[in-house]
């Protein structure tokens, strides 16, 4: 009987916003355009939304005071490339950089806003589906981006389980 009247209620988590980086950045971060003619911003939300499915901060009906809201930003995401720098008389060396998306949220208190905890993930391309797609023939012959929104999704996924783990461990 004590132990119901001294426990303290777990804080419902409601979804306030979801940022994602524009398609200006995206350009910047690609590969030479690589992205250009794929909405990745609009499929980011999408799939944003896919994987905090959690009520909206507006239908809160009865409101506590333990209420969290959460915050899930998409920091930055890199296509991955591969090129070769070439140093004169001394040859050419091979440029890899794989495909990374960084994810950070925040959670707060829904009626005083200040922040309850933060967190960051950062996920990166295996090496060995990079070379994959690097190797295959789209990639050889470059009629398509090497890495599209099809081939980010699951980074996305795993930067996001990330956040979503460290997420239950505080709460």
């Amino acid at each position: 009987m004590f132990s119901k009247l001294f426990k303290k209620s777990k804080p419902r988590v409601y979804l306030d916003k979801m940022i994602a980086v524009s398609q200006n950045e995206f350009s910047k971060i690609g590969a030479w355009g690589a992205f250009k003619g794929e909405d990745l911003e609009a499929g980011i939300r999408h799939r944003l939304v896919e994987i905090f499915s959690l009520p909206h901060i507006s239908s809160r009906i009865e409101p506590k005071s333990n209420d969290l809201a959460l915050e899930v930003v998409v920091l930055k995401v890199r296509g991955g490339e591969f090129d070769t720098a070439c140093f004169g008389e001394f040859g050419a060396m091979p440029v890899f950089w794989r495909p990374k998306i960084e994810v950070a949220a925040r959670l707060y208190y829904a009626d005083s806003k200040k922040t309850h905890s933060s967190y960051r993930a950062r996920e990166k391309m295996p090496w060995r589906e990079y070379f994959s797609g690097v190797f295959s023939l789209r990639g050889m012959l470059r009629y398509r981006p090497v890495f599209g929104a099809k081939e980010l999704e699951p980074i996305l996924y795993r930067a996001c389980e990330k956040l979503l783990a460290s997420m239950v461990k505080s709460v």
